[in-house]
């Protein structure tokens, strides 16, 4: 009954999608996900093409955690996986876009595109985005195994790209989490209301109006670890609802900048420098750090003796000066640079040319002697 209603009041008010983080049917189990003694009015309100729920795609031996499947009453196109990549420590860096249905059980979770994607996806479609390699009936296209939404690239990490090494599955779309934390909270990426205020309309008007809202539990004490993630911003652990907010918000801020407003909230998509690109960077800080030793000796004038000194200066200011250019560019230009490396690139370059010239000229200087 209270879903029902819920339903009945959020639809009321236009939202331009709305996001069921919920799962009531799982493998093994014969149940539906109307329950209710009003399931045909419920099972009506499901199937608006606003409404999306998730399905959850099971993991193979040796972890053989079971898949959570959809509820009946929907189609396929309102569902959406809630999978998640996360490392050991269930920290998120990437988010999942797309997997290949060839590698998992259609039966139990059909759907190839994420859910946040699907919401973010009818959320563009409700604001007419359009563009010169995309329209509205399908604003989510695939160009030379590259994917785009509303006719912007999502840039794709790739086994080994760059600084990031961690183990990526290539046969999946993945691509870097931009995170928001308003106020430094991440927690605060959405405007949160309890299901009761809903049901007894306490909340402002046009509230959801042309808006992306999300269903699911967020209250720590009454929820399962298993859907409990840490973020590498500050570390911070939250549940897996506001992660799809976060991605959703991610996915959003990198498409809209058709208005002054929008341009206000744009931020482009994370993009790792890599191939060419990463090349360049450690040969400009190769040169950089043997022409920083060279021209030190040239203006210090110091006897060779001391010439340590100069040395541990040079790679301490070098090393600073290739950290503040990578926070720079992730910063400014959402570029991911390969710091450590870099840096690496350069005390190595500094060391080798002190060690090909000091002894170069301390024999020379003896031979003078």
């Amino acid at each position: 009954m209270r879903v029902r209603r819920l339903f009945e009041e959020l639809l009321r008010h236009k939202p331009a999608a709305i996001g069921l983080d919920i799962s009531r049917t799982y493998v093994g189990r014969e149940e539906s996900f109307s329950v209710a003694s009003d399931a045909i009015r419920l099972k009506a309100l499901l199937q608006d093409e606003r409404v999306y729920v998730v399905c959850k795609v099971p993991i193979p031996p040796p972890k053989s955690i079971p898949g959570s499947s959809f509820p009946p009453e929907l189609a396929p196109e309102q569902i959406g996986f809630s999978d998640f990549i996360g490392k050991q420590d269930r920290a998120l860096r990437r988010h999942l876009l797309w997997i290949n249905l060839k590698n998992n059980p259609q039966d139990i979770c059909p759907a190839e595109y994420s859910f946040n994607l699907e919401l973010a996806n009818k959320y563009l479609e409700s604001r007419n985005i359009d563009s010169e390699t995309s329209s509205d009936e399908e604003l989510v296209q695939w160009v030379e195994g590259e994917l785009f939404l509303a006719g912007t690239l999502i840039p794709r990490v790739i086994q080994g790209d760059g600084g990031y090494q961690d183990n990526v599955d290539t046969g999946d779309y993945q691509t870097m989490l931009n995170y928001r934390a308003p106020d430094g909270d991440p927690k605060q990426v959405v405007s949160r209301i309890s299901l009761e205020n809903v049901l007894i309309g306490n909340f402002p008007d046009h509230f959801f109006e042309n808006r992306v809202v999300l269903i699911g539990r967020v209250d720590q004490q009454n929820r399962d670890f298993d859907d409990s993630w840490t973020i590498p911003y500050r570390n911070v652990e939250i549940p897996g609802i506001l992660v799809h907010a976060q991605m959703v918000s991610h996915l959003l801020s990198g498409v809209l900048n058709q208005t002054e407003e929008d341009q206000e909230l744009h931020r482009p998509f994370l993009k790792i420098v890599y191939g060419l690109q990463e090349t360049s960077w450690f040969l400009a800080c190769l040169a950089m750090g043997c022409g920083a030793f060279f021209l030190t000796r040239q203006l210090s004038r110091q006897p060779l003796k001391t010439s340590v000194v100069p040395l541990v200066v040079i790679n301490v200011i070098g090393v600073a000066i290739v950290y503040f250019v990578s926070v720079i560019c992730f910063v400014q230009f959402n570029m991911w640079l390969a710091c450590i490396p870099a840096a690496l690139a350069f005390m190595t370059s500094s060391v080798v040319g002190a060690a090909i010239y000091i002894p170069k000229h301390t024999v020379q200087a003896q031979i003078k002697s």
